[in-house]
């Protein structure tokens, strides 16, 4: 009844619900309009179901979304995308996070980032992602810059790709580890500071570095060489 509404909320006026104090409901299905609470909160123990959500402020800092979990346990809260498709398929996305911005311009605001996440194998039994990250270059296109894609054929093997085009510049102000078994290493040219190189590092006797050097390959012949031979305790080259 309209007393029963009166209850819970200020005013019902041009299709708009305005409430300052609790707007309690087992559930909202008619077609109104904005549900304006002020500065109150809504509060449930349900879900909030719809085509879509927005929040504005033209305040510094705001919008803040917040997902707060106080249980004592290890688990939290989680921002969830759900792909419910009724026939997964490879390169479906599942979800999206963007961001947009306005130029210095003043024009239509324009994506100017966004990562995403794909289905590289939709084969049951065989599924396998791949986490994209774009931002945007030169004249605002969006270009794929890292690429984090786990392997459909290979069990426990992620790979990585950081970069766009041949002038990126990738840099670590730290230390790097590769631990893996080879190291291909596609430019044209390599510039080292170090003034020494440590080959067969890890050696625990001299005769362990038998065969330890340098090699240039050259197609079609004998590649050349600058190697340790310990059976005559000398450097060898070709």
């Amino acid at each position: 009844s309209q007393q029963s509404i009166k209850a819970y909320v200020d005013s019902v006026t041009g299709g708009n619900i305005v409430a300052t104090g609790a707007l309690d409901s087992g559930s909202i299905t008619s077609g109104f309009g904005a549900i304006d609470v002020g500065s109150s909160t809504i509060t449930t123990t349900g879900a909030i179901l719809g085509g879509g959500a927005r929040f504005s402020s033209s305040s510094s800092g705001e919008p803040l979304i917040q997902i707060t979990n106080t249980h004592a346990d290890a688990n939290a809260g989680e921002l969830r995308f759900n792909k419910d498709s009724a026939s997964g398929a490879d390169s479906d996305v599942m979800g999206t996070i963007s961001w947009y911005g306005t130029d210095a311009g003043n024009n239509t605001h324009q994506k100017l980032a966004y990562m995403d996440a794909i289905i590289t194998d939709s084969a049951h039994g065989s599924e396998a992602a791949s986490m994209r990250f774009y931002v945007a270059e030169n004249d605002g296109t969006n270009t794929l810059g890292l690429t984090i894609a786990g392997q459909a054929d290979n069990d426990g093997e992620v790979d990585v790709t950081i970069g766009a085009g041949v002038g990126s510049t990738t840099t670590i102000t730290g230390d790097l580890t590769v631990s893996g078994t080879t190291t291909t290493v596609s430019s044209t040219t390599l510039s080292v500071t170090d003034d020494l190189i440590t080959c067969s590092k890890g050696n625990d006797t001299i005769a362990n570095a038998n065969g330890s050097g340098l090699e240039i390959d050259a197609t079609g012949a004998t590649n050349i060489y600058w190697k340790y031979v310990h059976a005559n305790t000398a450097w060898q080259s070709n």
